[in-house]
């Protein structure tokens, strides 16, 4: 899903299919249904990168759209031309179906003056972006109802990257019954709290759902920071082997010398603090409503 919009930005860019490690991306999924089928449609991924992690969600019985959500831990690495898959049972029969991918085909600066070009794509690749983390993760611990399951005690654990320390709201999905539920407020550089889901009059069926946070919050965004420091350490060791070069190699060092302020240069640029929003999903968690059933007694007379 494209990240958040911020205040009369119309444009439409091309994603790159990457995640960052600890960051959990959301892919919105389209079901065409065929015959009359209404079933519940499965939603899960497999070839994935080392380290990348697919929630188990589902496409509700009736309804058109789902959500995927892909989650790459700390050591998650490489690249895999995955794929999206959903599973439904029709009678005595299991469905498989693997979805084929949109993508904009160029970026669009405003799309009330221009139609965005989509077409589907043979396949795609998911690379793990190892330089970095995700600016915040967000985790949410054992979730805990209330007697009558109005409200619901949700632990929260984020970990806050760079100049992403702002106060910021987020909205439980996963289910129907929450699209009326309140935001949560998350605090200004909130890193541990437990959060209060009111669910108000709506409820959520008994069983075992797969639920997730999800919100927006801006800062400021460094590009590469690191590489100015390498840069720096460059021109240093240029300008000392300039400071004790022969004259036969004066020139030679002079064109190091001014290649390395031109890196320097380019690098300072680059990690410029740049003012973004970036969207947050927290990994996906689960809750389960309502009393197991008990095993049945093998051993009890009729």
């Amino acid at each position: 899903m494209p990240p958040p919009r911020a205040g009369e930005d119309r444009s439409i860019a091309v994603v790159s299919p990457a995640i960052r490690r600890d960051q959990t991306l959301a892919f919105r999924v389209v079901a065409f249904r065929q015959d009359g089928f209404d079933g519940e449609i499965r939603l899960g991924a497999i070839d994935l990168p080392s380290g990348v992690s697919a929630s188990a969600t589902r496409i509700a019985a009736g309804q058109g759209t789902g959500v995927l959500l892909l989650s790459a831990g700390a050591g998650a690495t490489g690249s895999a031309p995955w794929r999206l898959v959903g599973t439904a049972t029709l009678g005595s029969s299991t469905l498989v179906r693997t979805a084929s991918v949109a993508s904009v085909v160029w970026p669009v600066a405003d799309f009330n003056n221009e139609n965005p070009v989509v077409r589907r794509t043979r396949g795609t690749s998911l690379a793990v972006v190892t330089a970095e983390s995700a600016p915040v993760t967000l985790r949410v611990g054992a979730a805990t109802p209330s007697a009558d399951g109005a409200t619901w005690k949700l632990p929260l654990h984020l970990e806050r990257r760079g100049e992403f320390q702002g106060a910021f709201n987020v909205k439980a999905g996963g289910h129907a019954a929450l699209d009326k539920a309140k935001e949560i407020n998350i605090p200004e550089k909130a890193t541990n709290l437990v959060a209060e889901l009111s669910l108000g009059e709506a409820r959520l069926p008994n069983g075992t759902h797969t639920l997730w946070l999800q919100g927006s919050l801006a800062g400021k965004y460094r590009q590469a920071p690191e590489a100015v420091a390498v840069a720096e350490a460059d021109l240093k060791a240029a300008e000392q082997a300039l400071a004790s070069a022969k004259p036969e190699g004066k020139a030679a060092a002079e064109a190091r010398k001014k290649e390395a302020e031109a890196r320097k240069k380019a690098a300072e640029e680059k990690a410029k603090p740049r003012d973004v929003t970036v969207a947050v999903w927290s990994e996906p968690f689960s809750v389960t409503v309502g009393a197991a059933a008990a095993p049945a007694n093998k051993d009890a007379k009729p």
